[in-house]
């Protein structure tokens, strides 16, 4: 059976199979705390209080290059070792809540649906007509036709959340194209209503599919 160590942040599989696990706390990584700090400003302590308390205070990426990024307790970050030392490969631990694509933080719909539910504050977001919700759910782009409400901050090239108007739950996170005002000019130009304004990222639909396992 392959030897496992555990040191300076890391999780280490040795032999044939050599895996790489980043351990860190949650205040320390900073991909996280600048994406919150952006959204609620001066609240942002309270954010993170708010998933020390519901979720964990340990993030843990499954991969070197933080493609897989999961926030838990510590008495999850215990179990992940001795799955390791068993060779067992993990997949899942706790909440997932983003990845690092192209440098920079992308959050997980469920993240934000745990963020936006327990205080109350939706930012960073546009809410979408059935149909937007529909065709964004199969992978789509939303379109201006479908964009009913905006929630700032907004600016292009931010990747925001994509909520039902009816329920406001979230359905997606996708990466605005527009800044704010502009997009208020545009939406009452019938020109742009077949137009996209947020580029699907990532999706329920996909994240449904994908049937990954958690350990919880």
């Amino acid at each position: 059976m392959a030897s496992q160590t555990f040191y300076g942040g890391f999780l280490h599989m040795s032999a044939e199979k050599k895996m790489k696990y980043i351990v860190k706390d949650l205040e320390d990584f900073s991909p996280l705390i600048i994406y919150i700090k952006k959204l609620y400003f001066k609240e942002y302590e309270d954010v993170i209080d708010l998933l020390k308390k519901k979720i964990g205070s340990r993030i843990v990426c499954l991969d070197e290059n933080c493609k897989k990024i999961f926030l838990t307790k510590d008495l999850s970050i215990n179990y992940l070792d001795k799955m390791l030392r068993k060779n067992v490969e993990v997949i899942g631990l706790g909440i997932f809540i983003g990845s690092i694509i192209k440098k920079r933080f992308v959050p997980s719909p469920h993240l934000l649906e745990i963020i936006y539910r327990s205080i109350n504050k939706i930012r960073g977001a546009v809410s979408a007509e059935k149909d937007g919700v529909k065709n964004f759910l199969y992978g789509k782009d939303l379109l201006y036709r479908s964009l009913k409400d905006l929630y700032p901050p907004l600016e292009k090239g931010d990747i925001i959340a994509v909520l039902d108007k009816d329920d406001y739950s979230v359905i997606g996170v996708g990466e605005l194209l527009e800044d704010l005002e502009k997009i208020m000019i545009l939406k009452r130009d019938k020109r742009y209503e077949n137009m996209p304004i947020v580029a699907n990222v990532m999706d329920l639909g996909i994240y449904l599919r994908a049937q990954h396992m958690f350990i919880e």
